[in-house]
Order: C-alpha cells, then structure tokens, then sequence
C-alpha cells in the first residue's frame, strides 16, 4: 500500500472516514442475544457529506467529551497536567468538555492546501472515491429503542447527486469487497442514536490512495430524521496517538526539519492520555457527518470506461516487469505532483472525467494532457494551483 508523498501535511494525517470499527454499548439484556438485537426494522445510509468540525468565534464546535474532563480556567491544576492545559469546547447544546483539537489545526490545514480541506473531502464522495454506509438493524421504535445493531461497510458506484448539494436518495451501490464490515450494538433515546466508547479504526482516503489510523475512546452519535426513511446527521469524535500521527508524517516526501517541526506541532496540540507530568499522547479531533437513504447489493465486478476523450489503459498485466526508465521518471518526476493537484477528482473514472491514477493512463493520454496542463494551462483548475516550476517539470516529461 502507498502513502501520499507530499507536502499537503495534514490532507495525509486527516483524509476521510470511510470505515468504522466499534465496540459495544450497554443496552437492556432482555432486548439483547449475543451480539445481536431482536428482529425489527432495518435502514441504510449512504454518506453523502463529511467535514472536519471547525471552531466558530463563541467556542463553540462538534465533537465530544473524550477524556471525562473539563479543561476551562476552574480545571484543577493537577488535572490540568492530564490534559497538558489545553482548554475545551462547548457543543452547539452548551455541553462543556468537549475534546477536538483539530479545530484548532484546521485554518493553517486550508493555507498549506490552498483550499477548504472539507471541499477534498466532498469532492472524494462525489466522485465516488469515498462512500461509506451506515446500516441500523433490529429497530423497533425511532424514538426509543435500548437495543439496535449497527454496521458500518464501504460501497462501490458512481453516485448521482441531488439539488441540496447532497447525494441522491435511495441509489444502490454495490459493497466493496476490500472494506472491512463492521458490528456494534447501541441504543436509540429520543430519536438519537449513540454507540461508544469504542477503539475506532478509521479509513483515510488522500489523493488515490488508502490507509489506516485508529482512534481511541471514539463515539458516535446519528439524529434520526422522523421525515425521511434512512436520513440521519451526527459527529463522530475520538483520539488518535501522535506515534501513530508520527508513523504517517515519516511517509511524506519531506525532510527531516520539516517531519520534526510538523510532529512537534501537534505535540502542541496533543490534549489527550496525559501522564500526569505535562505530556499527552494522543489528539482529538471531532467529524460532523449527514446522509440519506440507500441500498446495498453484492459486489458483481466493476465495468471498465472510458472517459473525457482519454483512453483507458485497461488492467495492467499480472507481471508487468521491472518498470522502464520512462515509468521510473513519472513515479519520481510526476506523480507527486498528480497526488497533490490531480488525484483529487482524476482517481476514479466518472462520466466527462478521466481516470489519471496510473502510469498507462498518463502514457496513452499524453497528447491530451499535455494541452490541457501545458498548452492551454486550463488544468488544473484555478482552485488547485500549480506554480511554474511544477508545470515545468510535468512539461517536460510530457515532452519525451
């Protein structure tokens, strides 16, 4: 598996969820048999939009109380050394104590990605790089139920999208093969449903490519929709450890200043498993998360297409041999470049778009890309920069 090499620091440490794997909660035993609920009514979810919870200027953000502490002026000072002083949200309902550090990380993420990280993360599910669902099993009352199943699975398609910015109800997707299911049993109270806390493994998709980090101590929380069947809003909240964080940074195509300044940076911000003496281990972050009703069906296969006036290069072969001087050119030369400023909607074939993830594809649409990026300087668009140095480069492998 490859991990992003690029600059773009916290697009690699955050991506977006795509699965979840959760723990149980503590429902009534007489609803309850194993693992399982008793049978009842079933609804899928498709998520259609994820974005990392930002701050507004009352202090207010989403999220939740990860460590059981409240970290304001009136904190013990002994308590402050288990949260390394680092002061707390309220939620949008005046809940204090509420744990997302990211909030914090979020303006200097859009600078160093010249964009709206959330926009990535919409883009993704639009094109149908990111689709993640939320089944909820053994329902018996939408309002009240201490005992129903959830999974959480990742689909495969190319979703179609509605007037309100987000994706059609009722699509099917097909699941994907790859992604992990997922099981746990929460409860419903007055039309929210809520399961944690829970060890959380979460799926991170940046610039075509996947990998995993864990959060700790997650929770999750989905509002209902009373008015439509398989419509929910929520957040998802949890910590992950800076060794992890650390492990990723190493991934990057960056020097060793550079990895350390970014790992002492969030060592900054680390909120969360204080020793005691000053020093915490992990960092909070909180997701807000909406979705509609959706099916899902047997995985059948995907169909190849061709796209954007482009060529398709077809499935590589099972030994393609040791890579030529050119494709060893594209991988040191281009790529890094095609994560940061093409990945981002050229990962997946889509109808009016062309899939430019791998090398065949940029070999048997040289010609095509070389008008667009270099002649007419149309692509990428005007919200992706490129300087002139970079162009240059990709210019002049365009060129051979």
């Amino acid at each position: 598996m490859l991990f992003s090499r690029s600059s773009v620091i916290a697009a690699g440490l955050l991506g977006t969820v795509g699965a979840l794997a959760m723990g149980c909660s503590s429902p009534e035993k007489n609803q309850r048999v194993g693992d399982t609920c008793t049978p009842g009514a079933s609804q899928t979810t498709i998520l259609s939009r994820l974005a990392f919870a930002r701050e507004n200027p009352k202090g207010v953000t989403a999220g939740f109380d990860i460590d059981g502490l409240v970290s304001d002026a009136n904190q013990p000072d002994e308590s402050k050394l288990l949260t390394c002083k680092q002061g707390d949200y309220l939620d949008a309902e005046g809940r204090p104590g509420i744990d997302n550090q990211l909030a914090k990380l979020l303006p200097l993420l859009d600078g160093i990605t010249a964009a709206d990280v959330n926009l990535i993360i919409k883009g993704a599910i639009e094109n149908g790089q990111l689709l993640s669902t939320i089944t909820l099993d053994g329902i018996d009352n939408l309002k009240d139920d201490p005992c129903v199943e959830v999974r959480f699975r990742s689909g495969l398609g190319t979703p179609t999208m509605g007037t309100d910015g987000e994706l059609d109800p009722n699509q099917t997707f097909e699941l994907d093969p790859t992604g992990d299911e997922t099981h746990a049993v929460g409860a419903i109270k007055n039309g929210v449903f809520e399961v944690g806390p829970f060890n959380l493994t979460l799926l991170v998709y940046v610039f075509a490519e996947k990998f995993k980090f864990h959060l700790k101590g997650a929770r999750v929380r989905l509002v209902l929709d009373e008015n439509e069947h398989g419509r929910v809003t929520g957040v998802i909240g949890g910590g992950v450890t800076l060794e992890e964080l650390n492990g990723i940074i190493q991934e990057f195509d960056l020097g060793s200043a550079e990895k350390d300044g970014a790992l002492g940076f969030l060592r900054l911000l680390g909120d969360l498993d204080g020793d005691g003496q000053g020093t915490c281990k992990s960092f909070s972050i909180g997701v807000t998360l909406s979705g509609r009703r959706a099916y899902l069906a047997p995985f059948t296969g995907a169909p190849v297409a061709t796209t954007d006036g482009g060529t398709d290069a077809g499935p590589a072969p099972v030994d393609a041999g040791p890579a030529s001087p050119d494709e060893l050119d594209w991988i040191d030369k281009v790529l890094p470049i095609a994560r940061e400023t093409c990945l981002q909607c050229h990962a997946v074939t889509a109808p009016g778009r062309l899939n430019l993830s791998t090398y065949g594809a940029w070999v048997a649409n040289r010609a095509l890309i070389k008008q667009r990026v270099v002649v007419l300087q149309n692509m990428p668009p005007a919200t992706v920069p490129l300087n002139e140095t970079r162009r240059a480069r990709l210019a002049a492998w365009l060129g051979n």
